[in-house]
């Protein structure tokens, strides 16, 4: 029996020709040759995983192939993965929550500002039936009152309507491009108009401290925290949220980066140097106009230039950040950054020829000046200091704009060709150059 039981196994696995080839179909892992390649070849600790796995494959009878209801994975690892879309979506979410509360600041802070001026005006802006008080103070703080309260309707209502298009990240996709574009443009126009409300404000609380002395100095400090709180919201605020769009709707997955220029980087530091002189001058008139100076060297007696000071320094703290902001982007030499540089510097050239050099301010800054050869007080050493200052850096806010617009506009055109070939020499990112 033991003898027919032996034969028969001999029979079975000597003459099967079947399982003579066994070895040849399935051969032991060789774990010695495996280990080296693996190792050599291992970045990321997958490839010693996969190679053990390969090698014994063949015990896993599961033949089956996955599900289109499984997760994908990669191509060296059986770890699931995520799809572009889900990736963007979960790296986006946070982001889109934080830049959010932009918007939102924006449009609270005018719907505040346009509430709270005609609720303390209330009773400036109500005729009153008989004259109760006919003092010159009076009257000229209800004055300021008023077109302080009836000057924040229009930028407030701009605005409000541009924090609607700020929120373009939870957009649907096909509105999203218009939305960035109207909020540009709104914002745009939000910032310069909010300059003539902000110094209408300005000029009534210093005015209501001058002309009213029973007002303490702790009231006059806390509504010029106030106003400074009012200009971050209604200045600030939207030049951050114009940047970012501007940013996310020039920015192209291509081509960011531009040729570095040592113009721009000139430029624009002497933008910053002549801004923040300006910006010095202008809050020293300022104070010296606006504080009663004491010497009666002032110029309270024009009433044109009774706070002349005051709206150079609203205007040139957003110039002097704009020119912080485009020396920066022109050392970065970044191409949607440049762009949004470009705009805010468009704005404040735009301001410093609407609200500083009118033909008003011209007039009486000229005759202001007529006594300077004789007299030349400090006042007017101020004046001539600051316009030209201010001359100085309107000429190198245009000669920077238009060295941005260059920069941008020669990518466009010339350099998209030899930046690809330059990707292909480098892998590791766009070769950069420097421009003179």
């Amino acid at each position: 029996m033991s003898r027919t039981l032996k034969g028969g196994l001999a029979r079975i696995l000597g003459h099967n020709p079947k399982s003579s080839n066994l070895k040849q179909l399935f051969p032991p892992p060789t774990f010695q040759n495996s280990r080296p390649t693996s190792r050599r070849f291992d970045t990321f600790g997958e490839n010693a995983l996969e190679t053990i796995y390969d090698q014994f494959k063949f015990l896993d009878g599961s033949e089956e192939p996955p599900s289109a209801s499984q997760t994908p994975t990669s191509l060296n690892s059986s770890r699931p993965i995520m799809t572009g879309s889900e990736r963007k979506r979960r790296e986006r979410r946070p982001a889109t929550l934080l830049y959010c509360v932009l918007p939102t600041l924006e449009l609270l802070a005018a719907v505040a500002i346009i509430a709270t001026s005609f609720s303390a005006n209330r009773k400036e802006l109500a005729a009153p039936k008989e004259p109760t008080d006919t003092s010159l103070a009076t009257e000229a703080v209800r004055s300021l009152s008023i077109q302080n309260a009836l000057s924040t309707v229009v930028p407030a209502f701009f605005q409000i309507v541009s924090s609607f298009f700020g929120f373009f990240p939870i957009y649907p996709s096909s509105f999203r491009r218009p939305a960035q574009i109207l909020h540009i443009f709104f914002n745009s126009t939000t910032i310069i108009l909010w300059f003539n409300a902000i110094y209408d404000l300005m000029l009534k609380v210093s005015m209501e401290h001058i002309l009213k002395p029973s007002g303490t100095d702790e009231k006059y400090i806390i509504n010029l925290i106030v106003g400074s709180f009012i200009y971050f919201a209604t200045v600030i605020v939207p030049a951050i949220t114009l940047a970012v769009a501007v940013y996310s709707l020039t920015t192209s997955s291509h081509v960011r980066r531009i040729q570095k220029s040592l113009t721009a980087i000139s430029v624009s530091l002497g933008t910053l140097i002549f801004a923040l002189a300006t910006l010095a001058i202008a809050i020293f008139m300022a104070q010296a106009n606006l504080g009663g100076g004491g010497d009666g060297k002032n110029l309270s007696d024009n009433p044109t230039m009774i706070a002349y000071g005051l709206m150079e320094s609203i205007v040139f703290v957003f110039v002097l950040l704009t020119s912080i902001f485009s020396l920066l982007v022109a050392l970065q030499n970044n191409r949607p950054l440049m762009i949004a540089a470009a705009i805010g510097q468009g704005i404040s050239i735009l301001s410093i020829a609407g609200e500083l050099f009118t033909s008003e301010r011209i007039s009486a800054i000229f005759a202001e000046l007529k006594s300077f050869e004789t007299t030349g007080t400090a006042a007017e050493i101020g004046i001539v200091l600051l316009n030209g200052c201010s001359v100085v850096s309107a000429i190198l806010l245009v000669l920077q704009l238009v060295v941005f617009i260059f920069c941008v506009s020669a990518l466009q055109h010339t350099s998209q060709h030899s930046l690809l070939v330059d990707n292909n020499r480098n892998p590791g990112g766009p070769l950069e150059r420097t421009a003179f």
